[in-house]
């Protein structure tokens, strides 16, 4: 058997999604190229249709479409009275996800199961059409503004609680290359939950409230490891804007949104004999 081929990672981060569509999009780079794919929160969507060859179509649903026929109409979501919005849209976004392209056991979603704790990453490819919305509403689930979603038994709920950047799910699959595509610029600091911030999040799960408190501890323990660039024998090609990105989560100003894209556009297209040079080069 060969060296396992690299390993992509991408982050959540809201409305800063649209940035990796820029840079997916901008350096031209296919979901065959890579052994094993991971994304969370808002992220997973994008993922999602990148691994199924669309992600044309993810641009259009994010970045083009006004309204509601996109996953998320960034109006509506601001109303607290209408806590299942998410899950109505999500299910109509996804009807036009080629579920059947998506590759079995080399594209992970992660939700955090509010019971435990944990972050639970699912493959998609081993999922049915119904079983693939279910997760990609559960990593959309924010709490507070959407309800939960139901997975086995148990409340699934935004990857992006606990880890907003899932490097070390790349590195236990035994990627020994990880091109990661974050939303943040170096000098962003992520700041950790309060005690009366996290109850008012998850009341009736300490688990929970302790997996959103380590949040800022998480998504530093990433950004240093690929800043470091070398680890066990892992190097990583790690993709950030220079610059404070100008949408920002959850804004309803969708020309700020396609400022984001406009952005990751950029980059992708500066950085992108880099990237393929990275992907190609022997392990």
């Amino acid at each position: 058997m060969g060296q396992p081929r690299p390993g992509l990672v991408i982050s959540g981060g809201g409305a800063r999604l649209v940035f990796q569509i820029g840079v997916l999009l901008g350096a031209e780079i296919a979901p065959d190229q890579f052994g094993a794919m991971y994304a969370l929160s808002s992220g997973g969507p994008v993922l999602a249709y990148f691994a199924a060859g669309q992600i044309h179509h993810a641009k259009r649903l994010w970045v083009d479409t006004a309204g509601t026929d996109g996953f998320i109409d960034w109006r509506r979501l601001f109303v607290l009275a209408h806590p299942g919005d998410t899950r109505i849209l999500i299910d109509q976004g996804c009807a036009s996800l080629h579920t059947h392209a998506i590759p079995r056991s080399r594209v992970f979603i992660g939700t955090l199961r509010v019971r435990d704790g944990h972050t639970i990453y699912h493959d998609l490819g081993s999922k049915s059409r119904s079983g693939i919305e279910q997760i990609l509403r559960a990593t959309c689930a924010l709490p507070l503004l959407t309800e939960p979603e139901i997975i086995d038994g148990d409340e699934h709920v935004d990857g992006g609680v606990e880890y907003t950047f899932p490097v070390y799910e790349a590195l236990v699959s035994g990627c020994h290359k990880i091109l990661a595509i974050g939303n943040q610029p170096p000098t962003y600091r992520m700041k950790p939950f309060g005690r009366l911030q996290s109850l008012a999040l998850f009341p009736h799960s300490q688990p929970a409230r302790h997996a959103i408190r380590r949040r800022a501890r998480r998504y530093t323990e990433a950004c240093a490891f690929l800043a470091e660039r070398q680890t066990s024998g892992t190097r990583s090609l790690y993709l950030q804007p220079d610059v404070t990105l100008p949408a920002e989560r959850l804004t309803t100003d969708r020309q700020r949104i396609r400022q984001t894209f406009e952005l990751g556009l950029e980059l992708g297209r500066r950085r992108k004999q880099d990237i393929h040079c990275f992907l190609d080069e022997e392990n």
